[in-house]
């Protein structure tokens, strides 16, 4: 009876161990996945500006019709959601072109950047006087 006693006893304290290991892995889990989860959302952020570049480049060379056309960008960070819990705050950042720059060989032509700066205002919700461009 001793020893049924003794080998209960040694099972008990091996769950106790294996739960208590189980706990302490689950936790660090969480705590290195809210790391990558932070480094996510800053690649998203520029993975999104490269690809909104792209896109108003490859727009401006269908309008203007030149393939050499580039454009910069001027960005803004926008706070859009704010998470409060307890006493931390979080906000998520969206970031917005403000600015748009367009370098272009018929930039010369009037209607040319009429259809740019129409085209430009009304897909990025950007004012006019926010719109440049210029003869490549």
């Amino acid at each position: 009876m001793n020893d049924t006693v003794h080998k209960m006893a040694g099972r008990f304290t091996q769950k106790k161990f294996f739960l208590l290991f189980m706990c302490m892995a689950g936790v660090a889990l969480l705590l290195f996945s809210q790391k990558t989860n932070d480094q996510t959302k800053s690649g998203t952020t520029l993975s999104y500006r490269e690809t909104t570049q792209h896109t108003i480049e490859q727009m401006v060379r269908a309008v203007s019709g030149d393939e050499e056309a580039y454009v910069y960008l001027t960005w803004e960070q926008a706070a859009t959601d704010q998470s409060v819990f307890s006493d931390t705050t979080t906000e998520e950042k969206e970031a917005t072109p403000v600015g748009i720059a367009v370098f272009c060989q018929n930039a010369a032509d009037y209607e040319t950047q009429l259809a740019l700066c129409q085209m430009l205002s009304q897909t990025f919700d950007v004012s006019y006087h926010r719109i440049y461009i210029a003869q490549r």
